[in-house]
């Protein structure tokens, strides 16, 4: 999640507190979807910051970020 240069799109920063929920998905759910995990970050805004399983570790494939 850090190794991603999120400012490039527009992002703000992540909050050093916040509760943080996780989604964790099924194969087939990727297949369909394009994720396997899914971080739910609520702070001042709310980002919600998709992964993908790659080679035995998870990939940054996108994010959104809810003022």
């Amino acid at each position: 999640m850090y190794a991603v240069d999120r400012s490039q799109y527009g992002m703000t920063a992540l909050p050093k507190q916040a509760r943080v929920n996780i989604e964790k998905n099924d194969s087939s759910y990727v297949q369909s979807h394009g994720y396997s995990l899914m971080v739910h970050v609520y702070g001042k805004s709310v980002h919600h910051i998709a992964f993908r399983m790659e080679n035995g570790s998870y990939r940054w494939v996108g994010e959104q970020e809810q003022c």
